[in-house]
């Protein structure tokens, strides 16, 4: 069998048997630009931020560039038309691109992208402000049937949109969705009263607390943490599928394999890091490994929920 460039590159640096690569291909020798799809202060921000001085220890001169709206298809329409040398990555958000390719008209694919590596793996909470009169997941289900009902999504076509109309739909409740660009603004509307429920991820959640908030349930399988006195839907009797988010950075098509073994190496050692563990975990983020191969396979888990709610997801 007669391998190509790309396919030997890559299972050379698979095995380790390529001996510095970057050196050999110059790479990195410019600064690499970073697009954040989201506005500051949720997930997507913050663990980028924590990732940035250490890839720039790493020699990746980093430049930050938010490329906020339409649930990164903006972002991922810019990643999409770069050149192919490895020089610009995004943070992503599962199932994000699987939702683009099959529910939105938008030129590339899951599979036009490289995933890097992933930092989390998370579901979502709900919750509500503090002097809200629903105090449980029952009783926000018992109002959607005495009056319209606002919930905030923290993304149009993200995981959290794709879980609301999810448990919207299984339960067969009557609400209104509210989109907004990440979990900052969509908790500043919540806790200003412009709309009845938000959520979120665990940590975003955790983050915003303090006195404000009560949280109604978790939306994974298990509770997580740093909310893990906060019992599941499940728990409470409420069956809906789980979709959980997960974090990851990817870059271009086309990148050449040895440039992108560069980029899962030095993030893969990153992730790995004590002190960014750590950090992360302070902020209330578990962080959770995820291989280039482990993304790939999550995306193929997401699939059939999404063909499910498909027409829903439109709305």
């Amino acid at each position: 069998m007669t391998l190509t460039r790309r396919e030997f590159l890559a299972a050379a640096a698979a095995t380790g048997l390529a001996p510095t690569m970057g050196h050999a291909a110059g790479y990195p020798s410019q600064e690499l630009t970073w697009l954040i799809y989201q506005a500051p202060g949720g997930t997507v921000d913050v663990s980028t931020r924590m990732l940035q001085p250490h890839l720039e220890a790493a020699g990746f001169k980093v430049k930050l560039e938010y490329a906020v709206g339409a649930s990164g298809r903006i972002a991922r329409n810019k990643l999409f038309a770069a050149k192919p040398d490895g020089y610009m990555l995004m943070t992503e958000v599962a199932p994000g691109t699987v939702v683009d390719e099959l529910v939105y008209s938008v030129p590339y694919k899951v599979d036009s992208f490289e995933p890097v590596f992933g930092w989390a793996n998370t579901g979502f909470q709900y919750c509500v402000r503090s002097e809200s009169p629903i105090q449980t997941f029952a009783d926000f289900v018992a109002e959607t049937k005495r009056r319209r009902v606002t919930v905030a999504s923290i993304g149009r076509g993200g995981a959290h949109h794709l879980h609301i109309v999810a448990m919207r739909k299984r339960l067969g409740l009557n609400f209104d969705i509210v989109h907004f660009e990440g979990a900052s603004p969509a908790y500043a509307a919540l806790l200003g009263g412009h709309v009845d429920v938000g959520g979120g991820g665990p940590a975003s959640g955790k983050r915003q607390a303090s006195d404000r908030l009560r949280f109604l349930g978790l939306t994974a399988d298990k509770r997580e943490f740093p909310l893990l006195d906060i019992p599941t839907l499940k728990e409470q009797g409420f069956d809906v599928p789980a979709v959980n988010q997960f974090f990851f950075a990817s870059t271009s098509p086309g990148v050449p394999a040895d440039r992108l073994a560069i980029l899962t190496k030095t993030f893969k050692e990153i992730v790995a890091k004590p002190d960014f563990v750590k950090r992360m975990e302070d902020l209330g983020n578990a962080v959770t490994p995820l291989t280039p191969e482990e993304i790939k396979a999550e995306h193929g888990r997401h699939r059939a929920l999404i063909l499910e709610f498909k027409e829903d997801l439109k709305r």
